[in-house]
């Protein structure tokens, strides 16, 4: 990244969607290739959409470009640091970033399986400011920086990885991060509550729907 211009994007602009990288890649699907490759390639061929922190573009190659920085720090595979600070820890047995046709699958940013119990588990712990059955996984303030405006007030609508909803006095009363496959989770923070909707109808098929369920279930709880 430094050889190419690009090595002074931080990690918060990836996060945030401010960075400039394009949203998504030739290097995302190809299931042939390490994340390694994949990242070195957006790094190499990829050219930025704008000047990193002026814009914000939401996309999910950023994601895989965080993973490899990951990878690099850790000395381990994504799926190994993902298993070891997260899944393990939530007792995410049924859930994996490896593919289908081999171990290599550089997709981080939208190759996970889950399932409906493991996911919960995961937004146990988000909910629980980091914790999972009394054993800390995320810091608390990690959790709640995740949750706050990490743009500059370029896009107050994206945390860091999480999607903002009612936001009042810079807070954020509900959090979610909708999946391209149609899987809906979100964290109420006003009311103290989480769910999940999980279909595979795809996310413009889904979207109003589950938007309209969340608004149901919050005027129901209120």
């Amino acid at each position: 990244f430094n050889t190419y211009g690009k090595g002074d994007i931080t990690i918060r602009q990836i996060f945030s969607h401010t960075s400039g990288f394009q949203a998504d890649t030739p290097y995302d699907d190809r299931g042939g290739i390490s994340l390694q490759a994949a990242v070195d390639s957006i790094a190499i061929y990829s050219n930025l959409q704008f000047s990193p922190g002026t814009q914000a573009s939401y996309g999910s190659s950023a994601y895989k470009i965080a993973a490899r920085v990951a990878e690099v720090i850790e000395g381990k595979l994504w799926e190994n640091i993902f298993k070891e600070r997260i899944a393990n820890k939530c007792e995410m047995s049924n859930t994996s970033y490896l593919s289908f046709i081999n171990n290599t699958k550089p997709h981080a940013g939208a190759g996970v399986r889950s399932t409906m119990n493991d996911y919960i588990k995961f937004l146990t712990m988000i909910h629980n400011f980091g914790i999972y059955k009394g054993q800390r996984v995320l810091s608390e303030n990690s959790v709640k920086t995740i949750e706050l405006d990490q743009s500059g007030g370029i896009n107050t609508f994206y945390g860091l990885g999480v999607w903002r909803y009612q936001i009042v006095s810079g807070f954020a009363k509900e959090v979610s991060s909708p999946s391209a496959m149609g899987i809906h989770p979100w964290i109420n923070r006003d009311q103290k509550y989480f769910g999940i909707i999980f279909t595979q109808a795809g996310f413009d098929k889904t979207i109003n729907t589950n938007l309209n369920f969340r608004s149901l279930v919050q005027n129901t709880i209120k």
